[in-house]
C-alpha cells in the first residue's frame, strides 16, 4: 500500500526482476472525490446513518476508516441529489399533464411520513404523487429543530427549522405549502386531492382558497381509507358494548362473536364490495354492502342470502 484516501487505496506494484514500479488506485476519481468514498457516504445517508455508523461498519468489516471530509462529501451529494430531484419532478409534472389531456389541473395523492411514530417526531416529509402516473411530483420537508443552531452561539446562516407546532400537524401544513406553490414552482394546479380519510389537510386547503375563486379543490376518497374506517367503527362499537349483554344474553365479543378476525373479514368484504361496483350504480354497491350484513346474520334455520354476492373464502 502506497497511500490512502478514505477507502480508496493506492497500491504500489514493484517488479522483483527489473525493479520497475507502478501504482494504481482501487477506485475511480470524480470531481468531488473518489467513487468508493462517495458511495459510502451515499449508502449511509440512504439508511439514515452518518459518519459514526460508517466508522463502526468499516471497523467491523476490517476496512480503513471513512474519509476525514465525510460531511463535505455529504454536502456535495445533497446538492447533486437536490438538482436531480428537481429535474425528475419537473419531468413527472409534464408526464402527469400529458396523461391528463394536456390539462394543467391535475390530480394528486398526498401522504406524510415522520422520522418516528407517536407524533413526537421533530422531522416530517409530505409527498405529492400523481394519481395518473404514480410518480412523485412534489414534496415538502418540515423541521421543528435545527442542530446547527444548537451547536452555535451566533446566528445560524442556514437554519433548517421551518415549522412551529405539533408533529401531527405537519401533514396539513406541508399540503397547504405545496398547493400554494404549485403554480409558481410547477405551473400546474392540484385540482383533485386524495388523502387520508381523517386528514385535516383538505380542510385547511379549502379554508385558505389557494386558487381563489378560479378553482375549487375537490376531495377524493381512497377505498383503502374508507375500508379501514369500517374496521375502526366496528372496534369502537365492540369497546362501547363490551360489558353489555345483548338480546341473546351474550356479550358482543368472544368466540363466534365480533372478534378481531371477524372485523378484519368484514372490513375486507366491505372494500371488495366497493371495488367490484365502481362502474355500477350506487344502488348496486349498496346491495353488495348490505349483502355482507345479511351473510353474517344468516343461519341454517333463517337463511338471508337474497343480497349475497360472491364472497371469497
Amino acid at each position: 500500500m502506497n497511500s490512502r484516501r478514505g477507502l480508496a487505496t493506492s497500491l504500489l506494484f514493484v517488479c522483483k526482476s527489473c525493479g520497475c514500479s507502478s501504482s494504481s488506485m482501487t477506485s475511480y476519481r470524480s470531481q468531488i472525490g473518489y467513487d468508493i468514498n462517495t458511495k459510502l457516504v451515499y449508502g449511509m445517508r440512504c439508511i439514515g446513518k452518518g459518519k459514526c455508523a460508517a466508522r463502526t461498519l468499516c471497523a467491523v468489516m476490517n476496512l480503513p476508516p471513512p474519509h476525514a471530509k465525510f460531511e463535505r462529501l455529504n454536502s456535495s451529494l445533497c446538492r447533486a441529489l437536490s438538482y436531480t430531484c428537481s429535474k425528475s419532478m419537473l419531468k413527472a409534472h409534464e408526464g402527469a399533464v400529458s396523461r391528463n389531456d394536456n390539462s394543467r389541473d391535475i390530480t394528486v395523492a398526498l401522504d406524510g411520513t415522520w422520522q418516528k411514530r407517536g407524533h413526537t417526531s421533530i422531522n416530517g416529509v409530505i409527498t405529492a404523487t400523481s394519481l395518473d402516473t404514480g410518480k412523485v411530483i412534489d414534496f415538502e420537508c418540515l423541521f421543528k429543530y435545527c442542530f446547527t443552531c444548537k451547536n452555535k452561539s451566533n446566528d445560524c446562516k442556514d437554519c433548517r427549522k421551518n415549522y412551529e407546532g405539533y408533529s401531527g400537524g405537519m401533514e396539513s401544513e406541508g399540503a397547504i405549502r405545496m398547493f400554494q406553490s404549485s403554480v409558481s414552482k410547477r405551473n400546474v394546479r392540484y385540482a383533485k386531492y386524495l388523502g387520508d380519510g381523517d386528514s385535516k389537510g383538505f380542510l385547511k386547503i379549502s379554508e385558505s382558497k389557494v386558487y381563489e375563486e378560479e378553482l375549487v379543490v375537490e376531495k377524493l376518497e381512497g377505498i383503502g381509507h374508507v375500508q379501514k374506517r369500517m374496521g375502526t367503527i366496528l372496534r369502537n362499537l365492540r369497546n362501547k358494548f363490551k360489558s353489555t349483554k345483548l338480546s341473546d344474553g351474550k356479550k358482543i365479543s368472544g368466540r363466534g362473536r365480533l372478534t378481531d378476525a371477524q372485523i378484519l373479514l368484514i372490513q375486507k368484504y366491505y372494500g371488495l364490495a366497493i371495488r367490484r361496483n365502481t362502474s355500477n350504480s350506487v344502488d348496486e354497491m349498496s346491495k353488495s354492502i348490505w349483502g355482507i350484513y345479511f351473510h353474517k346474520l344468516s343461519t341454517d334455520a333463517k337463511p338471508h342470502h337474497g343480497l349475497l354476492w360472491d364472497l371469497p373464502r
